[in-house]
């Protein structure tokens, strides 16, 4: 009888796949500290910490399907951490090659290690399946290009948009590269008079080989991170994508902020563009509602008002005022 909705025969495959809760299986997760306990076997047989002979052993006996599953569990009722596998890999090692398993080792170091392997056999198969899906994003972009539908919600409509338009930005999402991740940056602002309390809470991103903005931002804190970038690495600023939503104040700007978390507030969301396209610098920044001004001052240009004037006049000479 399952326990948990992975493992449901019911909803089961709304949660996972049968791929995947085989690489997280019981005889997966034995095997992968039985691979771990036979890598050190035989790295320590190499510098002479233990005889060639006893690792060898080890080695070729690091095969789940020898032990004995269920026991480890039982075990378990009156041991800790990697304890019950080894009883178990013991109980099936000759020429006391036992005496010999996880000589020196931390338990936890194993089950750490063993786990990160299960990790990274399922990261394979999600890149897979990625993958598969960025292709079928590109071709609903490609079936759906002149589909049009409402563009993102927020009480009210924003502008039209097509639905392949939507699916190649899903398309874009899951063709970043493996990996691809970001430095980021965390800083409070404060107000400019003495006690106020901090008007905002930002983080940066930025690209990660750009590890000099690390250094750069301690010893230069009077200037912009977009600045920063186009002294170091002459990338420049050609445009600044801005939206701005009012949001709930999620728990770690609140702590920030010294605000309650869920509590009203705006985040602005700004990419900063080069003439290529690409993002230099992207922030998010948070500030609660009682702590934002936007100030914004437009001027007509003067033929503008001309025209303006000209089409008021008209106006007035059709409809005979």
């Amino acid at each position: 009888m399952p326990s948990t909705a992975i493992d449901s025969q019911i909803h089961g495959f709304l949660f996972s796949t049968d791929e995947m809760r085989e690489i997280f299986s019981d005889r997966s997760w034995a095997q992968k500290w039985l691979d771990t306990e036979a890598a050190l076997a035989a790295a320590q047989a190499e510098v002479g910490i233990t005889p060639q002979e006893k690792a060898d052993i080890i080695v070729k006996h690091a095969d789940a399907d020898l032990l004995d599953i269920p026991s480890i569990g039982e075990f378990y009722k009156s041991s800790i951490t990697i304890v019950p596998l080894l009883k178990a890999f013991k109980a099936v090692l000759p020429d006391n090659a036992g005496e010999f398993v996880h000589w020196g080792a931390t338990s936890q170091d194993i089950v750490d290690t063993g786990l990160v392997l299960l990790q990274r056999d399922a990261y394979k198969v999600i890149l897979r399946d990625m993958e598969l899906c960025r292709e079928y994003c590109l071709d609903l972009a490609e079936k759906y290009r002149n589909t049009v539908m409402a563009g993102r919600t927020h009480v009210v409509h924003a502008i039209p948009i097509t639905f392949g338009y939507k699916a190649a930005v899903w398309a874009d999402e899951l063709g970043r590269p493996a990996g691809d991740v970001c430095i980021r940056f965390s800083m409070i602002r404060t107000g400019s008079a003495d006690g106020a309390p901090p008007i905002a809470w930002t983080t940066e991103y930025v690209r990660r080989d750009w590890i000099e903005l690390i250094r750069a931002a301690k010893d230069f804190p009077h200037l912009l991170m977009i600045e920063l970038i186009e002294r170091l690495f002459r990338k420049h600023c050609t445009e600044v994508r801005q939206v701005i939503e009012a949001r709930a104040l999620p728990e770690e700007g609140a702590r920030h902020l010294n605000a309650a978390t869920g509590s009203p507030a705006l985040r602005i969301v700004r990419n900063y563009v080069d003439e290529s396209g690409e993002i230099l610098l992207s922030t998010v920044s948070y500030h609660p509602g009682d702590r934002y001004a936007f100030n914004l001052n437009a001027r007509v240009p003067e033929h503008k008002r001309n025209e303006r004037l000209d089409e008021t006049l008209f106006d007035r000479l059709r409809n005979g005022s």
